[in-house]
């Protein structure tokens, strides 16, 4: 996408980061002078909540921009985006195993054809779930909602293409629907529409964005109202099966917090905003550099990094972790930065 937007890549880049090194034994025991401060890297689902945010700006701006606006352009856009850099880490990571293992193991193909299909969700977190993330990579889970997220964008503006004024009521009415029939009977269907408000403000913020060069809180009072109220009707949730065994990180607590940072993080966006950025670049913009290979990152660092154990003869596992983090990088450097876009234009010609 041209005239990238800075802060925005800059965020990318040290999510995906921050999502492999809260995958890591650093969001267990991580000591800094005898301090424990592994509490910082223990926000990784928060991380996730960011890239839907990022992604429905990212998709926003870029539709609003674009010339052509068909269902085939948009489609082969997002499908080549998403599948192309997938199947090179479905293929690593099986052959990977394989070779760990020594002999070539169980494709699962059911498994792997939900995850095709972008069925995957996490079932020892949330209830009534299709199927689970390919040979355990769990960071897969997010790529259905991202999928689909994409599909029901589209739809949405084919529909409302001559109504424009009524998208936001509708989506807004969806969430909150979604939200309560998710009490009753949670499923893939009904949680995947709740979060698509999560990702659909981040579409209305880049028009606010494209038309008046910075959001406008009146801008996107609706989708903000339907999720402050999904908020709300998920908190109910959680105080109707209080008496449930759970955490934070296991439904009915995890959507309830996903939404409930999604209210945090608007604030704090709005609020630095406000404050024109104040240090934003004197923190973050060196992170930009990771965001150009931060998708390959973020769904291969489960079996390169987190669960890899090759080198652990080095017995001093900060030394194995960055060596690990830095086989990731050049992993996810050549697939998505070099070899992505050499495929992809074998398919689509400029």
């Amino acid at each position: 996408m041209k005239n990238k937007l800075n802060k925005l890549e800059a965020i990318r880049g040290i999510a995906a980061l921050y999502v492999v090194f809260h995958h890591s034994f650093f969001s267990e025991d991580f000591k800094i002078l005898g301090h424990n401060l592994s509490f910082l890297f223990k926000f990784g689902q928060e991380a996730v909540i960011l890239f839907f945010l990022m992604s429905g700006f990212v998709i926003g701006y870029s539709f609003d921009r674009s010339k052509d606006k068909s269902f085939e352009s948009y489609f082969q856009k997002r499908f080549y985006r998403i599948f192309i850099p997938l199947i090179f880490v479905i293929v690593t990571h099986y052959l990977i195993l394989s070779y760990q293992k020594g002999f070539f193991i169980n494709p699962q193909w059911v498994q792997l054809f939900g995850n095709l299909l972008m069925l995957q969700d996490i079932s020892a977190l949330k209830p009534n779930v299709i199927c689970d993330p390919y040979l355990g990579n769990s960071p897969l889970w997010s790529l259905s909602y991202e999928w689909w997220f994409y599909m029901s964008f589209y739809f949405i503006y084919a529909i409302f293409k001559k109504t424009p004024e009524k998208i936001e009521a509708f989506v807004a009415v969806v969430v909150i629907v979604s939200a309560v029939s998710y009490i009753f009977y949670p499923n893939f269907l009904n949680r995947l529409l709740m979060y698509y408000g999560i990702w659909w403000i981040g579409v209305m913020m880049a028009k606010s964005f494209l038309t008046n060069g910075r959001v406008r809180i009146k801008d996107i009072s609706i989708p903000f109202i339907s999720l402050l109220l999904a908020t709300v009707i998920l908190a109910i949730n959680c105080y109707v099966q209080k008496d449930k065994i759970s955490t934070i990180g296991v439904s009915p607590h995890l959507e309830f917090r996903h939404f409930s940072f999604t209210i945090i993080a608007l604030a704090i966006a709005i609020t630095w905003q406000r404050c024109k950025w104040l240090y934003f670049d004197k923190i973050f913009e060196r992170f930009s550099f990771f965001a150009p290979f931060s998708y390959v990152l973020y769904i291969s660092h489960n079996f390169l990094v987190t669960n890899a154990s090759y080198l652990n003869l080095f017995g001093n596992r900060y030394i194995a972790f960055f060596i690990y983090l830095s086989v990731a990088l050049l992993y996810a450097y050549l697939v998505e930065v070099i070899l992505y876009p050499k495929i992809r234009g074998l398919f689509i010609k400029r």
